[in-house]
């Protein structure tokens, strides 16, 4: 879930001052921190048409400084929008992805406007289908904007595509990847990479029927998951749910990074920070330690895709607390 919000409390930990620390300089190198963002264009907001589908989907494009090395299509989390994700969206952008950021109608913020009804609906199997669709859609038009070579898009190197998300939008990336729901089958073959913040399956604590409906799941998978990102809205999920889907993954190319203390909300990569009053009570440490937990994300999260779409070995998971965790299996 990646509900926006207006109040943003002051964190402990600014976030200048831990881009001036430079956090784990070993992933993108010690200068990089205070630059891998403040080169970027400003962000370009549309609305895709699928004609198939008469579905107007707003998109946000964020365009790395240079000539595109890749394209990251991104996912947010139920009653999102498509400026949802910022933080990372920035990180991946000034590190030469083009940036798509989805907003999907039915399951954003303007959808739970109607009480609990709409969120009952946004929530359906119909808008997950919907949002897998929306994925394969924006591919699609990625595509054929390439194709045609219209403005900068003949330049955007389609072969090196990554899809991700976070919660209901990590969902949608497992649909991308090969992930079978109950019937649901939407995997697309063109990305090359995932990148998944805080998924769940559909099957909770049941490692093996997880590991049949992950078993075509075999290109590069990132979870990422943390020791509070637990239960939302009453869905049952537990931080070690959430951890399985690293597990039901086969073995060979997927990674995990678990950070200690992060909640469900560290993972929306919202730059405003959630309080501790919204939806879900958050611990006052988390929202402390947030600024560096996202900086961890985007740094690890970064240098994975580099290795993944670029071939630039990754290196050790440097800048982590004793108690997180970076698996590869």
């Amino acid at each position: 879930m990646n509900l926006s919000v207006n109040h943003s409390p002051t964190p402990f930990v600014s976030r200048r001052n831990i881009l001036t620390a430079g956090l784990g300089v070993g992933f993108m190198g010690a200068g990089s921190l205070n630059a891998w963002a403040s080169n970027l264009p400003d962000p370009q907001s549309e609305v895709w048409r699928d004609a198939a589908r008469s579905r107007d989907l707003p998109v946000l494009l964020r365009w790395p400084a240079d000539k595109p090395k890749g394209v990251m299509v991104y996912s947010h989390g139920l009653g999102g929008k498509k400026e949802g994700g910022d933080y990372w969206g920035k990180a991946w952008a000034g590190a030469g992805l083009l940036v798509v950021h989805l907003q999907h109608p039915g399951s954003d913020g303007p959808s739970l406007k109607g009480g609990y009804s709409a969120l009952r609906a946004a929530m359906a199997p119909e808008q997950l289908i919907a949002r897998m669709n929306d994925v394969r859609f924006a591919i699609a038009e990625i595509n054929r904007r390439h194709a045609s070579g219209a403005a900068s898009w003949g330049s955007v190197p389609k072969d090196k595509m990554a899809v991700g998300g976070h919660s209901f939008g990590a969902r949608t990336t497992m649909l991308s990847a090969g992930w079978q729901r109950n019937g649901i089958s939407g995997a697309d073959s063109q990305p090359k990479a995932f990148v998944a913040l805080s998924p769940a399956l559909s099957i909770k604590n049941n490692l093996e029927q997880s590991r049949r409906e992950m078993a075509a799941v075999t290109r590069p998978f990132l979870v990422c998951t943390g020791s509070l990102d637990g239960e939302v809205l009453n869905n049952g999920e537990t931080p070690e749910s959430r951890r399985m889907v690293y597990d039901a993954i086969p073995a060979g190319k997927k990674a995990l990074l678990w950070l200690d203390g992060a909640d469900h909300f560290t993972f929306g990569g919202n730059e405003k920070l959630i309080p501790s009053t919204f939806i879900a009570r958050r611990e006052q440490a988390t929202m402390d330690m947030e600024a560096a937990q996202h900086e961890r994300v985007a740094r690890i999260s970064t240098a994975w895709l580099k290795e993944q779409l670029f071939g630039q070995a990754m290196g050790a998971a440097t800048g982590l607390s004793p108690a997180d965790q970076f698996l590869r299996g």
